[in-house]
Order: structure tokens, then sequence, then C-alpha cells
């Protein structure tokens, strides 16, 4: 199964298991939704570049963090992922100049949907919640859904 199909069924799972549960006035019901409405799908560049290095495993927001914080020619997304074994979850990774995906913490990822974040508001949803990351983080995923703040960058 495609990892866009995935996020559809898990949407449509969400929609109707928990009917009435989202309130009506955020403007996404949970980040599958969101994800949908907002993400794409990203090519994975076929070499990891030179100029980084891959940082530990299961530490994907802070790896990426803290290299778009260091080099202007990556950019930060969030969504989900699929590795080449068919595992799928809530991920972090970057783009580079090209659109491509440069993954700092997996070194076998397969499919790549999701949203960019620009830096600018990357930095305010860290300090406000002492968090890195919005897809797996409380606050600021509330704060995403409601509308509050808008993750998708260029």
């Amino acid at each position: 199964m495609k990892l866009k199909e995935w996020i559809e069924n898990s949407d449509k799972l969400m929609k109707t298991a928990c009917f009435g549960l989202f309130p009506k006035e955020w403007k996404y019901a949970h980040m599958f939704d969101y994800v949908l409405q907002n993400g794409r799908q990203f090519k994975v560049r076929k070499e990891f570049p030179d100029d980084i290095e891959r940082g530990p495993k299961k530490q994907c927001y802070t790896n990426c963090f803290g290299i778009v914080m260091t080099y202007d020619n990556y950019r930060y997304c969030e969504g989900y992922a699929k590795s080449a074994y068919g595992f799928i979850t809530e991920h972090a990774w970057l783009i580079d100049e090209n659109d491509e995906v440069v993954d700092p913490t997996w070194d076998d990822g397969f499919e790549y949907y999701g949203y960019i974040i620009d830096v600018e508001t990357l930095e305010h949803v860290s300090k406000k919640t002492e968090y890195i990351g919005i897809i797996d983080n409380y606050k600021a995923k509330i704060m995403l859904l409601k509308g509050e703040i808008n993750a998708v960058g260029t």
C-alpha cells in the first residue's frame, strides 16, 4: 500500500471512529486531515549529501532542527514516512534545494508524505511548547489543528 493511501485510510477511520469528538470550531479534525490538506509526496534523494552527518536514531525532530538552524540549503519537513520494511510513523526529514528528501535519521526511508515548516514557525513553536517539532508535540498539534499556526512553508 502506498503511503498516501495509508494516510487516506487512517483519515477515514479517524473520522468514522471518532465522529462528533473533534471540536467543530477547529480548522482540521486531526493530523491525518491536516497532512492530506496541506502535504504532498516528496521524492527521495538517491545519495546522502556530504555536507551533513546522520544523527542518532529516534531523534528525527532534533536531528532535522539542528541542521536547518545551521544550513540554509535545507528545509524542515514533517509528516508520515515509510521505511523500506513497510514501517510507517510520524517523522521529520529535510528537503534539499531540489525538493528531494534528505533524512538525517533513517537510512532506509522509502516514502515521505508531509508538509514543509518554515524555520520561524518551528522556532516559535519550540520556544512556546519547549519541544521541537509539531506532529509529535501535543501542544503544537492542538495549535495547528485549531488554525492558530500555519506550519506550511515553501
